[in-house]
Order: structure tokens, then sequence, then C-alpha cells
């Protein structure tokens, strides 16, 4: 054998003649090829004026001394170009990439794991242009290094995206990052085609949008279709779920306590008209007037509608102490003509005001309203509908707030039962026209209607029998002075 099985060195042979040619040559060839480290791997011309010493790998299709010599190191010794057939296992640094590659299988590849930086890296998996880190494991672990750990995600703009994506069978299923902009978005899909964006986060606000919610126009933006946000509390006490609101005066840092009038909660219901949500109903919880001590602040309930015109005022109030009044003194009633209530329960009878200051008195009741005792005749009745009660018809329906079915109910009329004692509104009518005495003991729901349901004010005609009892004890006390004096 005249040449070594790895590396093809010359060996000298016995008696050989000028042994150093031969030496020198397999020293030239361990220059070449040991601690191998090549200039580059893709030039494909032999440069013009390379020094002495400089080692290329030559790539597919060179040309000129290089050409048919495609894998082979090429070394510049002694004035011209040295070859080098690798072997199976030869490793070489590439200085221009900074990768170190080893011939394996009839090509130079990559050494896994290579040096920072690397185009792909796949761990139990391969990796490719578009998913250039692989791994196939049960689970990844990315761990700290003595404090924290962050995992950073970095987009060129803000048009582009920056998520993390679950798949299954690498069909999308939820995303979660900034997709498009720059808002924190959570997604999700059933087919991976169709998605749907279930939470957003706007950083120019930071307020919160959710159920579909793009660009949240509040701290809390929901939009439900079909169905009503849930709130479950499931627990062995007697508590239910609620939301909490909380009011206070100063600043976040440094809080002072509310003063009467502060709103402390507020349900503000709006409806849509075309153009605009506008404000239709609200639910309000203010400080009441009164003293404020630790845990003890006194509350009042306000229930407030839109008038046209006039716009959310204040109908309905509970105080602090109980009292049930309306939002304005002596602007609004309770109940109508086509909504009664069956009967209302007192501990005393009704109170009216009628303080003399608040009256302005037009002369005393003519002595000649006492014929209204005469023209009124007292009548008993029983109701034509004594009441409604409400009844299950067997049918279901959609519940258009809770999305839930429910029975469907009717009302169902009864005739009355019991026999009163009163008078007719129309006889009335007649009695205090032929009597010509207008006081507001009768009226019609709607003035601009007479054909309108007819309705009697009692407590006025007290005033009138008051009046026709002071005619009748006076003539009966003139009759008795007559009496003792014949």
């Amino acid at each position: 054998m005249d040449i070594s099985p790895n590396l093809s060195l010359p060996y000298i042979a016995a008696a050989q003649a000028q042994k150093h040619v031969t030496h020198n040559e397999a020293v030239r060839a361990l220059d070449a090829i040991v601690q191998i480290g090549v200039i580059e791997r893709n030039l494909a011309t032999p440069p013009g004026s390379a020094s002495d010493g400089q080692r290329y790998i030559v790539p597919t299709a060179a040309t000129g001394s290089w050409a048919g010599k495609t894998g082979q190191i090429a070394a510049f010794q002694d004035g011209a170009w040295a070859f080098f057939v690798p072997q199976h296992g030869w490793l070489a640094w590439v200085a221009d990439e900074a990768l170190l590659v080893v011939w394996s299988t009839g090509a130079w590849q990559a050494v896994s794991p290579a040096p920072n930086p690397v185009p792909m890296v796949g761990i139990n998996a391969t990796a490719d242009t578009a998913n250039r880190l692989t791994v196939a494991a049960p689970a990844t672990l990315l761990s700290h290094d003595g404090s924290g750990h962050q995992v950073k995600i970095n987009k060129a703009a803000d048009t582009h995206t920056a998520s993390l994506l679950f798949q299954t069978g690498f069909s999308g299923r939820a995303e979660i990052g900034t997709v498009g902009n720059s808002k924190l978005q959570i997604k999700t899909s059933a087919d991976g085609a169709t998605w749907a964006t279930s939470l957003v986060v706007d950083p120019a606000t930071n307020w919160i949008g959710m159920g579909g919610v793009t660009t949240p126009e509040g701290p809390l933006h929901i939009v439900r279709e079909a169905t009503n946000p849930l709130l479950d509390r499931i627990d062995n006490t007697s508590g239910g779920p609620g939301i909490m609101q909380r009011r206070a005066r100063g600043t976040v840092a440094a809080k002072t306590a509310s003063v009467a009038g502060d709103a402390v909660m507020s349900m503000i219901g709006q409806g849509y008209d075309g153009s605009n949500f506008s404000s239709v109903v609200n639910l309000r919880g203010a400080v009441d007037t009164g003293t404020i001590t630790a845990g003890s602040i006194p509350g009042r309930l306000e229930f407030s509608t839109m008038t046209p015109g006039l716009g959310v005022t204040t109908k309905f109030e509970v105080t602090s102490i109980g009292s049930a009044r309306p939002g304005l003194d002596n602007a609004y009633s309770l109940g109508d003509s086509s909504r009664r209530w069956t009967a209302v329960w007192a501990q005393n009878g009704v109170i009216q005001t009628s303080d003399a200051r608040d009256k302005r008195v037009v002369g005393p009741v003519p002595a000649s309203a006492g014929a209204l005792v005469d023209a009124i005749e007292p009548v008993l009745f029983k109701w034509a509908v004594g009441g409604q009660s409400l009844q299950a018809t067997g049918n279901m329906v959609l519940d258009q707030d809770d999305g839930g079915l429910r029975p469907v109910v009717k009302a169902t009329s009864r005739p009355g039962r019991r026999v009163h004692a009163g008078f007719l509104a129309q006889n009335v009518k007649a009695a205090l026209e032929q009597v010509k005495l207008d006081i507001g003991a009768w009226g019609v729901d709607e003035v601009e209607d007479p054909a309108s349901r007819q309705w009697l004010r009692p407590d006025q005609l007290i005033a009138v029998l008051w009046q026709t009892v002071r005619d009748a004890r006076q003539r009966i006390a003139a009759l008795e002075a007559r009496q003792k004096s014949s």
C-alpha cells in the first residue's frame, strides 16, 4: 500500500531516493485537510488572486480549474490549486456563514446543533422556511436564569401579527396576540376558517371589549346576540350573585368621603334611534342627605325614564328613611285608568296636603251645591271586571332576555263578585251640570277625547256634603229658636 487508508497520505518507501519530496507532499496534504477552515462554499469561479494556503469548498457547477471538483477541498498551494476528496465525517468551518459543516452521504451538511446564528433548527422534527424553529415534544420548558423570564414576540409594524396560535390537527382554534393592529385580542374558531373576536383590550384607552367588540366605547363594553352575560354564585350561603359598584371622591391614591348627591351606582338602558344609541331608562343609587359616619352612609334609589322633550328625569325614588315618593312634587300619578292597582294597603288613611299657604281660595262652597245630594243617586254595583289573573297556556316561547324557554301566559278577566256602594261618574257629571257647579269631583282620562273613561274624586264631594250638613244644622237651629220663642 502506497497511501494511508483515511487521509490518502503517501508513504515513504524503503530505500526511496529523495524521501523529502514524499514527506513534503504529505505535509502539504495535512496542511490542507487538518483543522479545515474554508473561506466559503458558494464561489463558483476560482478567485484570481488567492493567497497561499487559502481553502474553499467547490460548489456545484464550478468553472475554470474547479470544474468537475464538486464538494472537494480546493487549497491554493505553491501558486496552484490542489484538490482533496472529502471522506465521511470530515468537518469544515465555513467562515462567511460562521457555520460548521460535515461531509455525509455525499454532501456537506450543517452540523446540529449549529453555532449562532443559524437559519433553521428542528428538534425531533423538520424545520422549514415558515417554521424555522420546530419542536416535537410532550412539553417545552423555558426556565429562568436566576430571576424572571420573558417570552418575546416582536413584529415589524402595527399592521402585522404577533400572536400565539393554538391548533388542533394543524387547524387553528384560538389565537392570542396583536393581530393586524396594536390591540390585544383573543380570537376563537370552530373550524380554522371562520374566526370570532372574543376579547379586545385597546391600548389607547385600556378599555376592554367582549363579544365581538373591536373598539370598546367604555371601560368594559360587551355585545351579546340572543343571550345575556351570566353571573353564577354557588355556595352554601344565602348570598346571591352581584355586581358591586363603588364611589369615592379625591384620587385613586388619596380617596376622600362621598357627599350627598354622589351617585354610587347606575344602570343605564339605551335604545338605538336609527343613527345613535340614546338613553331610555336609568336605575341610580346615590348618597342621600344625612350624616355620613364610618360604615354608615345614607342611600337613595332613583328610577328614571326618558320623557320626550325633557330627557331622562327621575320619576320615583326610595329615600334612606324608607319613603317612596315621586321624583318631582305634584308632577306624576300612581297608576292610570288602564293600569290600576287592585288594592292599596296602609296603616293610616291617605294624607292630602291642605295647608292654606298652598291654596288660593276663590270663594265658599255655594249653598246651591247641596242640590247635588238630591241630584245624585247612590247605587249598589258589582265591577264588570273584578280583576285579572295570569294562566299558563301550555305553550313555550323563547325568552329574548335570557335566551331560554319560558311558558306562554295569558291574562284572564273575571267578573266582580262583591257588591259595592258608590256613584256613577256619568250621574255625577249630569248633576254638576244641573246645579251649574264646576269642581274637580269628575273628569275624563283624555281631555281632548270626551268619550274616554270617566273618573271621580269622592274627596271633592266631602266639602259639598259638609256644606249641606252646615246648611241643614243652621236651618234646624233656626227652627229650634223659633219654637222656643213661640
